[in-house]
């Protein structure tokens, strides 16, 4: 058993502190996301949209560059033709991209109202599609079929999995019969490239880049999160990664065989996260659960630690360096209000023994790996907010310095920086 936590360089004390903070009229609906709208400039934005419909852009001191009201660009026929239980929420990270290769970046979202938003950087709409059922799920934007142009692929509750060109042409749908919530992923793969996605009746499907079905995997809930793909064997095969309302968290290999599934006491509804985070060689898997856990696993599936947090962990791991010492963290949000800086390799924790526990600290590495216990998640640092934590989005400005974007539901962006004491 490998023994984290003994005779480890003691770590800088972590400090965060709040540079700024904006509020808006309404409650948020995904985390922000850190962009350069403009290709010759080195000025970073913040962009995010809210519950009423409304899409910010902010620059890196607060300010409001521009506002998209989503409810002004529908029209008065537009909204008659709306189902009643619809609204406006953007619950889409947005994406910041040079979809039509002019050389200007575009805004590209949805709405819980069934519409794709493609804007200019300076908040004007170049085009919007009107789809069947509410857009939850973030877009995958990439060339699926090879024509030099990225498409934008997305699910809806109606069922369907759009694939859209570049100016706003339908390409060719295909229907899943039951909501999809979940975003999708590309699998690239020796027999060519996949769309990969879930379902709320609980299926994992694989299309091809014409929409045709190639192979499922039902698992025993629905699906919400991405699934992610990665290398974490070190071998040519990809391996997707995602966890279900069933409590399980699933790696399948690219044919969509089971590799393995780790079972947890909550519902998993983020995305994992993937990086060497015991220096091994190989990737492990940090992701949290609805039981209020963040977990740590090795690439086989074996558990590495746990640390227990007061309410569900939803929002997605970030594995990062954050004072430079070589040696990643782990930085998640909880809903207990809580950020949380995770030491990545956790610590080993002995069981109390009568007689034996309280001489533990002068007992060798080899007589503690032996002895009764197991290694849990060691906190380095926690950070209490006011509201619930919806996303966090690290970035890294000119100078070299690292802050993190705290997305809260209650209507609030955090930034904060990073002190090393």
């Amino acid at each position: 058993m490998a023994l984290f936590g003994l005779g480890r360089k003691k770590k800088k004390k972590l400090n965060f502190a709040k540079v700024w903070e904006f509020t808006s009229p309404s409650d948020l609906s995904a985390g922000p996301v850190v962009a350069s709208l403009d290709p010759k400039s080195n000025e970073i934005v913040v962009v995010f949209g809210t519950k009423d419909g409304k899409l910010f852009v902010i620059d890196d001191q607060s300010k409001v560059k521009w506002l998209f009201d989503l409810k002004e660009k529908l029209g008065k026929i537009e909204s008659l033709f709306m189902d009643e239980s619809s609204s406006c929420s953007i619950y889409t990270h947005p994406i910041i991209e040079d979809l039509n290769k002019d050389g200007s970046k575009e805004i590209i979202f949805g709405s819980e109202s069934g519409t794709v938003f493609v804007l200019s950087a300076d908040g004007k709409v170049v085009w919007k599609l009107k789809v069947d059922g509410k857009i939850l799920s973030d877009f995958l934007i990439t060339d699926i079929n090879n024509d030099d142009f990225e498409e934008i692929i997305f699910g809806t509750t109606a069922g369907y999995i759009y694939c859209v060109d570049y100016s706003g042409q339908v390409l060719w749908r295909y229907y899943m019969e039951s909501p999809v919530e979940s975003s999708p992923s590309l699998l690239e793969s020796l027999d060519g490239n996949l769309i990969v996605f879930g379902a709320n009746d609980g299926r994992l499907i694989a299309i091809d880049k014409n929409g045709v079905f190639k192979w499922e995997f039902k698992t025993g809930d629905k699906i919400v999160c991405k699934p992610l793909i990665e290398h974490i064997t070190n071998s040519k095969e990809k391996y997707i990664l995602f966890g279900s309302y069933d409590k399980n968290l699933y790696c399948l290999n690219s044919k969509g065989d089971l590799f393995w599934k780790f079972r947890t006491n909550g519902r998993i509804v983020a995305s994992p996260t993937v990086g060497d985070i015991n220096k091994d060689g190989y990737l492990e898997i940090v992701f949290g659960s609805c039981d209020n856990k963040v977990y740590a696993l090795d690439y086989k599936g074996n558990l590495l630690w746990d640390y227990e947090t007061d309410f569900w962990v939803v929002s997605t791991p970030i594995i990062t360096d954050l004072d430079d010492d070589g040696k990643p963290e782990v930085v998640v949000g909880s809903l207990d209000y809580s950020l949380y800086v995770l030491d990545s390799e956790g610590s080993f924790v002995v069981n109390y023994i009568p007689g034996v526990s309280s001489i533990a600290p002068q007992m060798s590495e080899s007589d503690i790996s032996q002895a009764s216990g197991r290694s849990k998640g060691k906190l380095l640092y926690k950070y209490s907010l006011d509201g619930l934590i919806i996303g966090t989005h690290l970035f890294v400005d000119k100078d070299n310095k690292k802050y993190l974007l705290i997305g809260i539901k209650q209507g609030k962006v955090d930034n904060l920086s990073l002190n090393g004491v």
